[in-house]
């Protein structure tokens, strides 16, 4: 790339291009649609048409899935994140069937998209509904609850966790999630493993020279005989008598 100089000769630092940004929720100005409501099953004469097909949704997310299954949900987490807009600020978000336009799953855990009240606004909020963790400081986060999923998985050796979801009327993980959750819990409980195994090295190790240190001290008691000199130990001569010894020879306990 050749540098660019400008007319006194220094050296020039090239505008960077500016791109726009395309946002992901349309916003409402009118709440005309909102006026179209179904009072019961059968009545509404227009049933396939939807409040929120205008919004823009993510990549993977999905708009009635939300309706079917169960789903492991963190009441506090789910909470937080609709405490209060993240466009307008209002708070807080009701979560109601009318105001959810989607869900984003992702293993055992996900996010949903609320839209939020204010007809002013209508920005649509991701909430998510489980405690996630960074493993890298880019890149998306990891739900907590599949990380413990692949741990299950090591503990199991491979149990058929999918049987259980099913049972449970859980959404299965495909094959690839379920390893790519298994590798990543085995680096956690390597590491914990190496600390663990470290930690028990070195108390055997005490208690081993421990252990050495008496035999060691009981054969040196038996081969002085009855009596052994204390290094170091001598009374003072104006010490009270009840602690006076003449001399400093001890008799030596019986073993």
């Amino acid at each position: 790339m050749v540098a660019v100089r400008d007319l006194s000769g220094r050296f020039k630092r090239l505008a960077s291009k500016i791109r726009p940004v395309k946002k992901l929720q349309v916003l409402i100005d009118h709440n005309y649609s909102g006026g179209h409501f179904c009072k019961g099953e059968g009545s509404c004469e227009n049933d396939d048409w939807h409040l929120f097909n205008n919004i823009k949704l993510g990549k993977h997310a999905e708009r009635s899935v939300w309706k079917d299954g169960r789903r492991i949900v963190e009441f506090d987490v789910l909470l937080s994140n609709l405490s209060s807009c993240q466009s307008c600020k209002l708070e807080p978000i009701p979560l109601t069937s009318l105001n959810i336009v989607g869900e984003f799953r992702k293993g055992l855990s996900g996010s949903l998209y609320v839209k939020c009240q204010n007809p002013d606004c209508g920005a649509v909020n991701k909430a998510t509904y489980g405690k996630t963790h960074h493993i890298k400081l880019n890149g998306m986060p990891c739900f907590v609850v599949n990380t413990k999923l692949g741990t299950s998985m090591i503990d199991c050796v491979g149990g058929r966790d999918n049987n259980f979801l099913s049972t449970l009327n859980i959404k299965p993980i495909n094959s690839r999630s379920l390893r790519a959750m298994e590798n990543r819990a085995g680096g956690y409980v390597e590491a914990v493993s190496k600390t663990s195994t470290k930690m028990a090295a070195k108390e055997s190790f005490q208690m081993e020279m421990e252990d050495i240190a008496k035999q060691e001290s009981l054969e040196a008691q038996k081969s002085m005989g009855e009596s052994i000199c204390v290094l170091g130990v001598t009374p003072l001569p104006d010490a009270s008598p009840s602690v006076g010894v003449e001399g400093s020879w001890y008799p030596l306990l019986e073993v």
